[in-house]
């Protein structure tokens, strides 16, 4: 199967499922990061003891440090937001394998978007109201945290889907 346009993988899970091979192609690094996640491996216990390994460098870290200086970075995130991510960015870093950072990176990325000032009903940057960010208490830990446990869910259904279909050996 081969999808010219990858997006988030659908079609690529899809192939999977059906015991295809595939080749996807797409402009946007992250669509390709979707779909390398995507493409396993596929080790659930393993991924979920990284991810609490993870999270507990997240919460150990006292750091208060903002790692990423961009142009308008105060526009689009509170400083105590700005701290949070910083503190998860540091933990992955830390990540010795690359198919668990990856996976991270996935999380962190929907952390990113709806831990922002940015409206995500619409897919241009549009600044949320003043009276809107001045009341909205985000927590980027905790999202990502939710957006985690939510992925690994993910993982474990495919993964067990994927050995009934036998489609992977272990």
């Amino acid at each position: 199967v081969f999808d010219p346009f990858a997006g988030s993988g659908t079609v690529l899970t899809e192939a999977m499922l059906r015991g295809r091979d595939f080749l996807a192609r797409d402009v946007n690094p992250l669509a390709i990061l979707l779909c390398k996640v995507k493409q396993g491996p596929f080790f659930p216990e393993a991924m979920r003891e990284k991810a609490l390994d993870l999270l507990a460098r997240v919460k150990n870290d006292k750091k208060q440090r903002v790692e990423v200086d961009f142009p308008g970075r105060d526009k689009w995130f509170t400083v105590d937001a700005a701290i949070e991510l910083s503190k998860i960015w540091r933990a992955i870093e830390l990540e010795p394998t690359i198919w668990a950072r990856r996976f991270f990176w996935i999380a962190l990325a929907e952390t990113v978007r709806t831990t922002s000032n940015s409206r995500t009903s619409t897919f241009k940057l549009h600044i949320r109201p003043e009276t809107e960010r001045a009341t909205r208490r985000v927590k980027p830990v905790d999202t990502f945290t939710n957006v985690l446990h939510g992925n690994l869910s993910s993982l474990d259904v495919l993964t067990a889907e994927l050995l009934e279909n036998k489609h992977i050996s272990r």
